[in-house]
C-alpha cells in the first residue's frame, strides 16, 4: 500500500491498513516470518513535508538467541516519521531543524511512500538484538548441543575467562 504525498492536503489522511510485510532476514540469515501487521494513524501535510504519526502492530516469528527454539514476539510501536521526496531538501526546512529531524526523516521515491517498506524498517528497529524465549532460558550446551531447557546433559562446563586461558599452561605443568 502506498501514500501519494501530493494527494495529502491540509486535512489529515486517516490510515488503517493491514500490511503484507513478508518475511524478514534475521541477523544469522534465518527467516523471520511477520504476521498480522497493521499500521493505524494519520498523515498530515506540513510545510516541511508530510508527517506520519501511527501505531504499528505485528507478530514476528524469530529464533531464541540462547536455545534456538522458535518464538513469537509481539511488536507494538509508535511510528513518527517525516516523509520527504528522495534526493532533495524538504521545502521550508532550515539547517538547525534538519539535525533534530534527521532521525525521523524517511525519503520516498516518486512521491509515493510504501507503507510496507516503512513497516519493515520499524519492525527491525523494534525487535530486541538478542530475543530470548524466557528470562530463565538455559540455552544450548556448548559441548554436546542439547537444549538445556528440555533435558540435562552430563557435560562438564568449565567457565574459563578467555583472557586467563594462557595461564592454564602453568597450572598443567605441575
Amino acid at each position: 500500500m502506498f501514500i501519494v504525498l501530493k494527494d495529502i492536503h491540509r486535512e489529515p489522511l486517516s490510515i488503517d491498513a493491514a500490511l503484507s510485510v513478508g518475511d524478514l532476514e534475521g541477523p544469522g540469515g534465518e527467516r523471520m516470518s511477520v504476521r498480522n501487521a497493521r499500521l493505524s494513524g494519520e498523515a498530515i501535510r506540513e510545510d516541511h513535508g508530510v508527517d506520519l504519526e501511527a501505531r504499528l502492530t505485528a507478530t514476528v516469528q524469530v529464533l531464541c538467541s540462547r536455545c534456538t527454539e522458535p518464538i513469537s514476539l509481539p511488536v507494538d510501536t509508535d511510528v513518527s516519521l517525516r516523509l520527504v521526496p528522495a534526493g532533495g531538501e524538504a521545502p521550508g526546512q532550515e539547517d538547525e531543524a534538519r539535525d533534530d529531524d534527521e532521525v525521523r526523516r524517511f525519503e520516498v521515491q516518486d512521491g509515493k511512500a510504501d507503507l510496507e517498506s516503512i513497516a519493515r524498517e520499524q519492525i527491525y528497529l523494534a525487535l530486541p538484538l538478542k530475543p530470548i524465549c524466557r528470562e530463565d532460558c538455559k540455552g544450548l550446551c556448548p559441548v554436546c548441543g542439547v537444549n538445556r531447557n528440555q533435558e540435562a546433559c552430563a557435560c562438564e562446563a568449565e567457565d574459563i575467562d578467555p583472557r586467563l586461558a594462557p595461564l592454564l599452561q602453568f597450572k598443567q605443568r605441575r
